[in-house]
């Protein structure tokens, strides 16, 4: 999954700007992923995420390119009490399917 991110965000990217254009064209890109599971089992219902340095975390690239992960089996109240309802109105329409 976090390779299809990966890939999706180049595939944004590559879509944005032709061959000779500005390369600081590119407006901010948001990739969502809505997901059954909870796809690092740590039971937060959001994951986001940003190209942050390693040695020093106050860095970042600033590239304006965000990568988003709900899913429907976190366990915290880390969002808006109406994308909880969503979340659990698809957890519960995978269920009926």
């Amino acid at each position: 999954m976090t390779k299809r991110l990966r890939y999706y965000q180049g595939s944004i990217d590559l879509d944005l700007i032709s061959k000779g254009e500005d390369y600081r064209k590119p407006a901010k890109s948001y990739i969502i992923f809505i997901c059954t599971f909870d796809l690092f089992d740590k039971g937060h219902h959001k994951y986001t995420f940003q190209n942050v340095c390693l040695e020093d975390s106050s860095i970042t690239l600033n590239d304006e390119a965000q990568k988003i992960a709900l899913n429907t089996k976190g366990i915290m109240k880390d969002l808006s009490e109406e994308l909880l309802e969503f979340l659990v109105m698809l957890k519960i329409q995978r269920m009926i399917m």
